[in-house]
C-alpha cells in the first residue's frame, strides 16, 4: 500500500516577526507563508514546507532529513525573536485497509526535543477517486522535467 505524506512547518509566536526569515528559508528551498498580524484573531506566524509538498513512504524520511536542516539552521534565531511554539504538522494520506508505519527517527526526535516541536499527525483514508488524483499529483510533483505524465 502506498503512503502519501504532507509536512508542514509552522512557528507562532505573540512578539515574532517573521519577515526577516523568509529569504533565508527560500534560500533553503522552502515555500513559505507568514503572517505578521496580531490581534485578537491572529497570531504571527511563519509556515515552511519543502518545494515538492507532498512525499510518498520512500521519500518522507528526505523531508524530515531538510526539515532537521531548517531547524538546526534557524531554530535558535527563531527562538530568540519570539517564537513560542514549533509544529511539525504530518498528514498521511491512504486508500484502504490498516496503515502501519515507522516514520519519525532518533535522529528527528532528538531535533524535535531541542526544538520542543510539537509533531501532531492526521490520517486520512481516501476514496479511490480521491487516492487517483493525489498519487497522479505526487507522481508529476517529482517527474523529471522532461518526462511526461498521463
Amino acid at each position: 500500500m502506498m503512503v502519501l505524506f504532507r509536512f508542514t512547518l509552522t512557528f507562532y509566536g505573540q512578539a515574532f516577526a517573521p519577515e526577516p526569515f523568509v529569504a533565508g528559508l527560500k534560500a533553503m528551498g522552502a515555500v513559505v507563508e507568514w503572517g505578521a498580524d496580531n490581534n485578537e484573531h491572529a497570531t504571527p506566524y511563519l509556515e515552511v514546507l519543502p518545494a515538492q509538498p507532498f512525499s510518498t513512504n520512500p521519500n518522507a524520511d528526505n523531508h524530515l532529513q531538510w526539515f532537521i536542516a531548517v531547524l538546526d539552521a534557524h531554530y535558535p534565531a527563531l527562538r530568540a525573536a519570539g517564537v513560542e511554539q514549533s509544529v511539525l504538522f504530518t498528514h498521511v494520506y491512504y486508500e484502504g485497509g490498516q496503515c502501519n508505519m515507522e516514520l519519525f527517527n532518533p535522529n528527528f526526535y532528538a531535533c524535535a526535543s531541542r526544538c520542543e516541536l510539537a509533531t501532531p499527525l492526521s490520517a486520512y483514508k481516501i476514496s479511490q477517486k480521491e487516492w487517483n488524483k493525489l498519487e497522479r499529483e505526487c507522481r508529476d510533483a517529482y517527474a523529471e522535467p522532461n518526462e511526461t505524465t498521463p
